[in-house]
């Protein structure tokens, strides 16, 4: 990356001054180190003085270039001055009485989110479908049946069935002691029975899923995600009374290691939650959601402008948290997630997540120029799926450092450019210059270098009161509205920030919740069922519908010399839709959309024009 030092100078030709002779010389003052064009180059023209008579033959050029502080950077410390950025000093003579004229193209349409020459669009909103195949399994004869019951049911809970929140996923843990002590034998587990203490409810795309761990205790820090077998997926009416749960899918318990047994379900409407018995353990035996989980799709066109009472807070330090899920579709390619300036609308920080090249850059601080770490990520790391990432500066220390996931993914010193922000948004540059496509979610700013330790423990917790650093927290966003223009801010400061461009609120379903959760030592009690049926396995196929995103398109023409936007709409792309297999995502079937016009992209020519100018002098500063 090149910082350009650009000196343009206009000569001025006219017949000699009396007062001055052949060989005298006129010494015009030019760049200044001091100044400050905002982040990037810094261009200055300079005139030649407009003095009658004058003939100009002969420029004489000093040039001094200087590195940052001084410094130059040494085999250690690539960041002490030059040696991380070069800086390019070019030289031109213009002649604005004559021009250059250069061909140049555009295309008449930018569609944001639509790749293709040819745009077949609609006005209505269109679907992707997704269908479920429900399990309901009935025991016809009974050949052998063995129940056991672990608990004494002396307290209530609301879980796994808190259907007053519409959605929810629970987790809880038994021990291979437990198992033992209350007699169930390694083998095959049936089915399991929970008793509910009230009126019945619905639970539906309730989900029951197993499985083996060695951990006795479950932590909000590291819940479970994976590994699990299912064993249960219907709808179901919960009745007052004890509730047996028929597996379609025994799970085969190997005697000797704990299990951990995980609920989800997901309502359209709420509805009082169900009481089932419980009992209080001596340990964190169970991780319950907080229920409705949103997050904010950006989509090309769109972004979050977050509210400022606290950004002057800022001072040596600053991070910057959020989990993010990229498009797979469009990236990588140049994208901004997250964009801050100054009062002189200087760049602060700027993340690409990623760039077209797939690396991951995070700037931050303004003096004319920006720190900077960066490094390449895998697709995986940015796109195609929930990806945790923090973002840190001290400028005390001089680090700056990128947390994926918990872990430190990349690191820089010397990096001391002091951070001034007022202005902070979400999913876009300034302009909708580099957008950024896909979800985000939980995205917060604090004025403190987060520890790595406090990331760890915090990247699947909800940000509370007991969290070390709440008091430095700046804003904090957790996006669960799940609808309307604004979003509230969790911080001390507690301001909106505003959503523009219409992003997508999205969803996150209950068996895919992956944070959010609170500890508890309250688990049902549950009754364990190993038996061997005549049995009928019934198959019920549901399909669920989700909006798909609308484009916003561009349109250009030529104006002059240059090109120009002149009408800007929206709409949805039409031609097919599909229907997924909700498990696998194959695509199982397509419906047509009609179209209601289509844009062919075409390219736009035209010259751009220039004042006539000749380069007569380039060089670097060395490494």
């Amino acid at each position: 990356m090149k910082q350009i030092f650009s000196i343009f100078i206009l000569s001025i030709f006219s017949n000699l001054l009396f007062a001055q002779s052949p060989g005298d010389t006129i010494i015009v003052n030019t760049f200044k180190y001091s100044q400050n064009k905002g982040s990037g180059a810094k261009d200055t023209v300079i005139n030649f003085p407009n003095l009658p008579g004058i003939n100009y033959e002969k420029i004489y050029m000093l040039y001094n270039m200087r590195c940052k502080n001084a410094q130059v950077s040494t085999s250690s410390n690539r960041n002490l001055g030059c040696g991380e950025w070069d800086y390019s000093c070019n030289t031109y003579i213009t002649d604005s009485s004559k021009t250059d004229s250069v061909k140049a193209t555009f295309p008449s349409h930018i569609i944001k989110g639509f790749t293709g020459s040819s745009y077949p669009y609609t006005y209505n909103p269109t679907f992707s479908y997704y269908q479920f195949v429900q399990k309901n399994v009935i025991h016809n004869t009974i050949i052998n049946e063995y129940d056991t019951m672990i608990g004494a049911g002396l307290h209530q809970i609301n879980a796994p069935f808190q259907t007053s929140k519409g959605m929810a996923k629970s987790q809880f843990l038994w021990k291979a002691s437990e198992l033992i002590n209350a007699g169930i034998s390694a083998g095959n587990i049936s089915s399991i029975k929970l008793k509910i203490n009230n009126a019945g409810t619905t639970a539906n795309y309730l989900r029951i899923k197993i499985k083996s761990t060695s951990d006795t205790i479950l932590s909000a820090s590291t819940p479970h995600l994976s590994g699990f077998t299912e064993v249960y997926f219907a709808n179901t009416i919960l009745i007052n009374g004890q509730n047996e749960f028929n597996f379609y899918n025994n799970f085969n318990w190997n005697g000797t290691d704990n299990i951990i047994i995980e609920f989800s379900f997901e309502n359209n409407t709420t509805s009082n939650d169900a009481l089932i018995a419980a009992d209080s353990m001596n340990n964190k035996m169970g991780l319950i959601s907080e229920g409705n989980d949103y997050s904010l799709e950006f989509t090309g066109s769109n972004y979050l402008q977050l509210g400022s009472s606290n950004f002057t807070n800022f001072s040596n330090q600053i991070s910057i948290s959020f989990w993010s899920n990229g498009n797979a579709n469009l990236l990588p390619t140049n994208t901004t997630v997250a964009y801050a300036t100054n009062a002189n609308n200087d760049r602060q920080v700027n993340i690409h997540l990623p760039w077209s090249n797939s690396n991951i850059y995070f700037d931050c601080g303004s003096g004319g120029t920006s720190d900077r770490i960066n490094k390449v990520a895998n697709n995986a790391d940015f796109s195609g799926k929930w990806n945790h990432w923090v973002f840190t500066k001290n400028t005390t220390t001089g680090s700056m450092k990128i947390y994926l996931n918990g872990s430190l993914f990349q690191s820089g010193t010397g990096k001391t450019i002091p951070i001034k922000i007022t202005d902070f948004q979400v999913g876009n540059q300034h302009g909708l210059i580099n957008p950024y496509f896909g979800k985000v979610d939980e995205f917060s700013i604090w004025n403190t270098e987060l520890s790595a330790s406090t990331i760890q423990n915090w990247m699947n917790k909800s940000i509370n009161f007991s969290h070390p650093n709440f008091s430095n927290l700046i804003a904090h966003y957790n996006f669960n509205e799940g609808t309307g223009n604004t979003t509230s801010d969790s911080s001390t400061a507690l301001t909106s920030a505003t959503l523009n461009g219409n992003p997508i609120w999205r969803k996150i379903k209950a068996t895919d919740i992956f944070k959010g959760f609170n500890e508890t030592n309250y688990r049902p009690t549950l009754t364990f069922v190993q038996g061997t049926y005549n049995q009928t396995i019934t198959y019920d196929t549901i399909v669920d519908s989700i909006i798909n995103n609308q484009n916003i398109v561009y349109s250009y023409k030529i104006s002059g010399n240059k090109a120009v936007a002149y009408d800007t709409t929206v709409s949805y792309t039409a031609g097919y839709v599909y229907k997924y297999d909700a498990e696998t995502g194959a695509i199982i079937d397509s419906f047509l959309i009609p179209t209601v016009g289509t844009i062919n992209i075409s390219t736009l020519n035209y010259y751009q024009i220039f004042p006539s100018r000749f380069q007569i002098m380039s060089f670097v500063t060395p490494y």
